[in-house]
């Protein structure tokens, strides 16, 4: 603009200076006041007004923004009172003129000495402000596990860190990548314990697999199942996406806890992988400080870090693009770094030392006594003569006494071949076959073949030979019109249909495995041909394993033969063909009608005929005499047969041997050294832990029978009331249980009704909760511990189905001086309550008068005022017990009678009831709530409609106790809070944390 138009309007002045188009109109405004009405003869110069304005505009700014800031400040400091905890603000507060310097700011009277003191306490707050790294806390924040990306070649320990997860939803991102060798391993998991058998469990792992995908590992400390030999939970995808192989990709995992339960999900970079649903709620334990392992050999990761909340879409989005969530970022905050100092690594390397020397030690010893029980073994088996065997059959033809014998049910038979004979192989051209002649003709009926049997070994998995088999007038080979093929898993026949054309039929796995003829025991088999209902039936130890539509008429197999047929046994006519040295005795012929079921088991469970020498294993060194062993083996006749399910023999004992082990050891031991279990003692009282006798084959499968189970995981009973925790059925409340019980005390009856209760519990030694004292029995109510009531319904209904036969069986274990009675020992104390309010109990156990270990009580509708009472052993004290009670009310009315039987461990204690029936006092449902008086683990409790036999009781013992040595139950908040006064004066600031938490419950 040139000068001219500047002197024109002067005015353009004030527009540079204010800058703001309107200034000027206030100005005139002002002017035109002025001048109207007190100062018309006084000419305002308009420069000195304008410089008086923007002086009063400024200072009315300055004084705003000077306010701004010291409301900025006063809300600091009250954040800094609000948040955090004690220990943290008290490190502040004892420091805050040092490190704000408030005496220059109380001593500053300049605006901008002002604004540069403000600046710096804002700096110096995010020092301490409690989003820092600094002063992260762990009960709640997130934590970096891992830095940059690392090469794995194997899983590292970042020690001492206790990472507990207590916390309904939490979240962990890694940036991963895989390499050619990785197959599967963990991300991040903490485990149990740092070595030995369960070191490869985890409390909680997130796992991750090349083909499998993600999946969520957790609960070994606590998870059991009777239905599986799994040792932990697996949560996986049903449908998991491959990981790429050479790519880095950012996964993470959400568990998330809302109104259908706990959730899983999966994301791989931002892509959702899928979810599924976790089958029981996520528990954490305390693994001594031993760390958290992270990587697998064959991965590369970084960026580990764990968040105590679920994670959202968003929040993914962000770390994956800028490395945190926006949170984080605009709070300056990040994860915290665990880290240990020199000195803690020091002392972890001689800790482990220290342990790895201990462990040699105390390994030394076991070491030593197997050394010896093999040494033992290695010397009876050198005094001990091989075993001879049968001797050979005859070759050629065969004739048989047509007489007629009786067996042990009165039928008649023909005796084909009585032996003992082992089918060796033949000369050259040699074969055995019946004599045509004297073998009895069967045209026109039924026909049944029985023998006893034992194979030889078979080292290729299935073997099989031709137990017989005819031909129409001596063809060879083939065109067989009747016969029978007997194999490892499988039997075989064939046939000639109505056109004479010939067809096979072979049944393959119609068996379990151990069911098997491949054993050293003689089994008893038969074949019938059924002239009624034109079937083929297989029979083995007297039970029925198979049975199908012959193929065409029974009656007319034998006339398709022809009048010149061959039968040969032990192998294809003619010649050694399609033979196995198998050992063939008394082989027997029924014409007519087929053997029924009856008589059948009564042929195969008499005793052996003979039990000759080549049974035995005997030494002329032998203290007995030939006839001695002679009349052992006639005794002993189940060593050479099979027995039994629910056989006397078929129990394994408390017996130990002279170096203290017991058939719990023969157990363990014998899968690393098969030996052990060659030594006599062992096979003959542990004959369930060493396999020693081969069991007969059963028709019924105790699997078959549904098994119902309390709880989903071990539960730790905590005391409730002063005598002990009643948990109920999650169909009942706790407010109506009471109520209920107050309405019936208010009744005249109420004393009458519990007389058989008082009376029962009069006679217990120790704690029980007073169900007539309603205030006692609010406060014993632990609805944390509630139990599926349909469960014991339905096991209610099949129990009744199966006339009264069922099983209960589950683990206790104490967890210190709480759980032991005033004498100092630990004895179980649960009773199953039918009702509440009266009280009544079904089954009861603990210490009564009557038993000084324990014992287990059990009630009858039908016998009031009576209870049967069968002992059980002392349980531990250091250990898991297991514990089993068996009802069998199927046999009342026989010469068997009613039976009731417990096994603790390995020792069952027998009670014949005779004519004492168990009726559930509540048809409905067995039991509506369990009484807990002592504190104690208990495992899921397993309930099962048939009466188990004991050593399928002791076999469930047997697998499940290796595995519970490990299971300690859920982290419980009181081993928490001691753990955390022990260990407060090395971790000062874990024991703050821990004492917080004690102090909060």
């Amino acid at each position: 603009m040139s000068s001219t138009a500047e002197h024109q309007r002067p005015q353009m002045g004030l527009y540079k200076v204010v800058k703001e188009k309107t200034f000027e109109q206030h100005v005139i405004a002002l002017q035109r006041i002025f001048r109207r009405n007190k100062l018309d003869a006084v000419k305002l110069h308009r420069k000195n007004l304008v410089d008086r304005v923007v002086f009063e505009r400024s200072l009315l700014i300055g004084a705003f923004r000077l306010m701004t800031q010291g409301l900025i400040f006063m809300l600091l400091i009250s954040a800094l009172y609000l948040a955090g905890d004690s220990q943290t603000k008290k490190g502040i507060f004892d420091n805050l003129h040092s490190h704000f310097d408030f005496d220059y700011l109380e001593t500053t009277s300049d605006t901008k000495d002002f604004g540069i003191a403000m600046k710096f306490i804002a700096e110096q707050s995010k020092e301490f402000f409690v989003l820092s790294s600094k002063y992260w806390r762990p009960d709640g924040g997130s934590v970096e596990l891992l830095g940059p990306m690392t090469t794995f070649n194997a899983p590292q320990v970042i020690g001492k860190l206790d990472l507990s997860i207590q916390i309904p939803s939490f979240s962990f991102t890694a940036w991963v990548g895989i390499g050619p060798q990785f197959v599967r391993g963990y991300i991040a998991r903490k485990r149990i314990k740092p070595a030995g058998d369960g070191n490869e469990l985890a409390c909680w792992g997130w796992h991750l697999s090349d083909t499998g995908g993600p999946a969520l590992h957790y609960g070994a400390q606590d998870f059991f199942s009777f239905n599986s030999d799994e040792r932990q939970e697996r949560v996986v995808l049903e449908r998991p996406a491959p990981i790429p192989r050479g790519e880095q990709s950012l996964l993470t995992m959400v568990v998330e806890h809302g109104d259908g339960g706990w959730t899983a999900s999966f994301y791989r970079n931002l892509e959702w992988q899928g979810s599924a649903k976790l089958p029981r709620p996520l528990t954490d334990c305390f693994n001594n400080q031993e760390g958290v392992l992270v990587g697998d050999a064959g991965l590369t990761m970084g960026q580990l870090n764990f968040f105590p909340r679920a994670l959202t879409v968003t929040h993914i989005e962000e770390i994956y693009t800028g490395g945190a969530t926006l949170e984080d970022i605009a709070t300056g905050s990040k994860p915290f770094r665990p880290v240990s100092s020199e000195l803690e690594a020091i002392g972890r390397g001689l800790e482990g030392q220290n342990a790895a020397v201990l462990q040699a030690v105390s390994e030394q010893a076991p070491q030593n006594s197997l050394q010896l029980v093999l040494q033992e073994v290695a010397a009876a088996t050198r005094a001990i003569v091989p075993e001879l065997p049968p001797p050979d059959a005859p070759t050629g033809k065969i004739l048989i006494d047509p007489t007629l014998r009786a067996d042990e049910t009165g039928r008649e038979y023909t005796l084909l071949l009585e032996g003992p004979y082992r089918l060796t192989k033949p000369d050259v051209g040699g074969y055995r076959f019946f004599d045509p002649e004297t073998f009895p003709s069967w045209e026109g009926q039924g026909m049944t073949i029985t023998l006893w049997y034992r194979q030889e070994p078979c080292f290729t998995g299935s073997c099989g030979t031709y137990i017989f088999s005819a031909h129409p007038d001596g063809q060879e080979s083939f065109g067989r019109c009747w016969d029978a093929w007997m194999e490892t898993e499988a039997v075989f026949f064939d046939y000639i249909d109505d056109n004479a054309e010939w067809h096979s039929h072979y049944a393959q796995n119609i068996m379990d495995k151990k069911f098997h003829v491949n054993s050293n025991h003689w089994r008893h088999i038969a074949f019938v041909f059924d002239m009624e209902t034109d079937d083929w039936l297989f029979y083995q130890d007297g039970a029925l394993v198979y049975k199908t539509y012959f193929g065409s008429k029974v009656t007319e197999a034998d006339a398709r033969c022809g009048p010149g047929r061959m039968v040969t046994f032990g192998a294809r006519f003619p010649g050694w063909t399609y033979g196995l040295e198998d050992d063939f005795y008394d082989m027997r012929m029924y014409v007519g009608k087929p053997i029924s079921a009856h008589e059948m088991r009564a042929i195969a469970d008499s005793t052996l005929p003979l039990a000759p020498l080549w049974m035995l294993r005997w030494t002329p060194k032998s203290e007995q005499t030939q006839e001695e062993w002679r009349g052992l083996a006639v005794m002993n006749s189940h060593l050479f047969k099979c027995t039994p399910i629910d056989g006397e023999q078929m129990l394994d004992s408390t017996w130990t041997d002279t170096y203290g082990h017991s058939c719990e050891w023969f157990f363990n031991t014998v899968k690393e050294h098969p030996r052990v279990c060659l030594s006599p003692d062992a096979r003959r009282y542990c004959s369930v832990a060493c396999k020693s006798l081969q069991e007969c084959y059963s028709s019924v499968d105790p699997n078959q029978f549904k098994t119902h189970v309390l709880w989903d995981r071990i539960r730790r009973i905590e005391a409730k009331g002063s005598n002990g925790t009643i948990c109920l059925g999650d169909d009942l409340r706790k407010e109506e249980v009471v109520e209920k019980c107050h309405e019936w005390r208010a009744r005249d009856e109420w004393a009458p009704e519990a007389g058989d209760w008082l009376h029962d519990i009069s006679q217990m030694l120790a704690r029980r909760v007073n169900f007539t004292d309603c205030a006692e029995l609010e406060a014993a109510i632990n609805e944390h511990c509630a139990f599926d009531s349909a469960q014991v319904r339905a096991f209610t209904e099949d129990v009744k189905q199966q006339k009264g036969d069922y099983t209960i069986a589950f683990w206790v274990k104490p967890i210190g001086e709480a759980s032991m009675m005033e004498d100092g020992r630990f004895v179980p104390h649960l009773s199953f309550a039918s009702t509440v309010s009266p009280p009544e109990h079904q089954l009861s156990i603990g210490y009564y008068t009557t038993g000084l270990n324990g014992e287990i009580r059990s009630r009858s509708k039908c016998v009031p005022k009576l209870w049967e009472n069968v002992e059980i052993k002392q349980a531990r004290s250091d250990g898991w017990t297991f514990i089993s009670w068996t009802r069998v009310n199927s046999t009342a009315g026989t010469e068997v009678g009613v039976q009731g039987y417990s096994v603790t461990n390995l020792a069952r204690f027998h009670e014949s009831a005779g004519h004492f029936y168990e009726c559930f006092l509540n048809e409905d449902v067995m039991f509506q709530a369990l009484e807990v008086n002592y504190p104690m683990l208990i495992s899921p409790i397993v309930m099962v409609a048939a009466a188990l036999p004991v050593a399928t009781i002791q076999e469930l013992y047997y697998n499940k106790f290796r595995l519970l040595q490990l299971r300690f139950g859920p982290l419980a908040r009181l081993l928490l809070c001691a753990l955390g006064f022990i260990h407060g004066a090395i971790h000062h600031i874990a024991r703050a944390v821990r004492t917080r938490a004690c102090r909060s419950s």
